[in-house]
């Protein structure tokens, strides 16, 4: 593997990190591949997103990477998520502005220089070979 992608799921990053400990690929977390959704805050019942959904803070994420070091000591990057802000996810988000950042996420990955590729969101791992 020369490259993982990893959702800014908590559960997203534990499995890039304990999944490919031993690797020497770089774990990039890519804020566009957060879970897609019509309605985070059920018709207005949870206006900050439904407890669960609402996507842990950027400096907690962080955190809880560099607590979490690669037996590889290859890094974990999470400038992409960085430039979003502390708070990353927005629960208001509309869903087709949703759609549009993933297409976006598709692009970017279509850019990479790497041609094995892991994208990672949940607990499911997709592999990549250009």
């Amino acid at each position: 593997m020369q490259l993982v992608v990893s959702s800014p799921l908590s559960r997203a990053i534990q499995t890039s990190i304990v999944a490919f400990d031993h690797s020497p690929a770089p774990v990039i977390v890519h804020p566009d591949l957060k879970e897609l959704k019509k309605d985070y805050t059920f018709n207005g019942r949870y206006p900050a997103g439904k407890p669960g959904c609402s996507g842990i803070p950027g400096s907690s994420l962080r955190d809880a990477v560099s607590r979490h070091p690669r037996a590889s000591t290859a890094p974990v990057d999470t400038s992409l998520l960085d430039k979003r802000g502390e708070l990353w996810f927005d629960p208001t988000q509309s869903h087709q502005s949703q759609l549009d950042e993933l297409e976006g996420f598709v692009d970017w990955l279509s850019n990479r220089p790497e041609k094995r590729i892991a994208v990672v969101r949940g607990f499911v791992i997709i592999i990549i070979i250009n």
